[in-house]
């Protein structure tokens, strides 16, 4: 692999590593392929959307990742120094509301059939549907080994606040906690957390697999206007 176009490259923090483990295990392309969806309402300026998504993208080093591990000792991520975010533009408004309904449902599961590669960044691409001149629906999906139901959150209103023209401060590196992890004192936290954890016997949270957000699944966002 040439240095073009890579910014970083480091090892996974344990959440990405257990991920990318069940991933590989278990071969279900789409279990952590999750999208988000947002009714909107009101103008909107396609273009300029498009553009603040962009700006996110380019700020996040997290969501320029992929992930390589064949033939490697430990996966690593690869951040890239750009990419170019896939973005689809769709126009539903001369189907009848019952009609947009069935196109949505049907047009997402084919976006989950899709699912990621890996290897190939960004693991995120967007739509933008029309269903009335004022009346759109945004969907976000996304390989969860690059984000969550929370930090998605964060991003969405990002992509709103950028719209609006509005300045942001630097955003945080995920390959700078990457490096801070690194520097910690495994075995001391290891002690901290026994400690804490000591009077338990027994998991606190059994089925750890189905709390938060589960992956694999389509969550929806209101929003009034932007």
């Amino acid at each position: 692999m040439n240095g073009r176009n890579i910014a970083a490259i480091t090892a996974l923090p344990p959440n990405q590593e257990g991920i990318l483990f069940h991933v590989i295990r278990d071969g279900a392309r789409g279990a952590y392929h999750s999208q988000f969806s947002a009714r909107m309402n009101g103008p909107l300026d396609g273009a300029r959307w498009r553009e603040a998504w962009e700006q996110v993208v380019a700020r996040h080093d997290a969501l320029r990742a992929l992930f390589t591990w064949e033939g490697r000792d430990k996966p690593l991520q690869i951040i890239r120094e750009r990419v170019d975010l896939p973005w689809q533009t769709l126009d539903w408004r001369h189907q009848a509301s019952a009609e947009q309904d069935v196109a949505l449902s049907d047009w997402l599961q084919r976006d989950r059939d899709l699912g990621f590669t890996l290897d190939r960044a960004p693991l995120v691409r967007c739509a933008l549907v029309s269903l009335g001149d004022d009346q759109h629906r945004f969907v976000l999906s996304f390989h969860h080994l690059i984000m969550d139901g929370w930090s998605m959150r964060l991003a969405f209103n990002e992509a709103r606040a950028l719209y609006g023209s509005a300045s942001l401060d630097a955003a945080p590196s995920a390959t700078r906690f990457v490096e801070w992890l690194d520097r910690r004192d495994a075995s001391s936290d290891a002690a901290f957390w026994r400690e804490q954890l000591g009077d338990f016997d027994a998991p606190v949270f059994p089925d750890v697999a189905g709390s938060g957000s589960p992956p694999g699944k389509t969550h929806e966002i209101v929003e009034r206007t932007l």
